[in-house]
């Protein structure tokens, strides 16, 4: 009788470890399944690269200029010299709206600091050796063309004509 009182005593720890088991697993279950749909990856903002514009003639372009130049330093290369850049800057912005190229020539108006600022880091991440390389100016109107439509979220800026002086 004792052997069989020890049997079902091993039956019934068993059974309430199986029931444990089998109650976990539901649990997990349940928790995967209502958790499943607040997996969502972050939200990330798409900025889509701007796409080039049409070929302009020079009708449809109009040209809106700093009011004063800009001057900063060129990123120093090592056991290089100081350098510094002085630019003058103008945009060409597309006409073939001219009450839209008139409202946006406005906001650029009022947002001069903001482009100022955007030149000024692109002009200061250059090197003496790349500010005086041939291709250096076409190079700048071309990063500069991209970090401008890019911070004003429009291509309505079509050229970017400028002339520098590194001293």
């Amino acid at each position: 009788m004792w052997i069989m009182d020890k049997n079902k005593g091993m039956m019934v720890i068993i059974i309430v470890l199986l029931l444990v088991i089998v109650g976990a697993m539901v649990a997990g279950g349940i928790f995967l399944i209502s958790n499943m749909g607040n997996d969502d990856p972050p939200a990330i903002e798409y900025q889509p690269e701007p796409t080039p514009p049409p070929p302009l003639g020079e009708a449809d372009i109009r040209v809106f200029t700093l009011e004063r130049y800009i001057i900063t330093n060129l990123l120093r290369s090592p056991g290089g010299p100081e350098r510094i850049a002085r630019l003058e800057l103008g945009l060409g912005i597309d006409d073939t709206d001219p009450s839209a190229a008139t409202d946006f020539m406005a906001d650029l108006r009022d947002k001069e600091i903001v482009i100022r600022d955007i030149v000024t880091e692109i002009l200061r991440r250059t090197t003496n050796e790349e500010a005086s390389r041939i291709d250096a100016s076409t190079l700048l109107r071309d990063d500069i063309l991209i970090a401008l439509q890019r911070a004003f979220g429009t291509n309505m800026i079509v050229a970017v004509y400028l002339v520098l002086y590194v001293f």
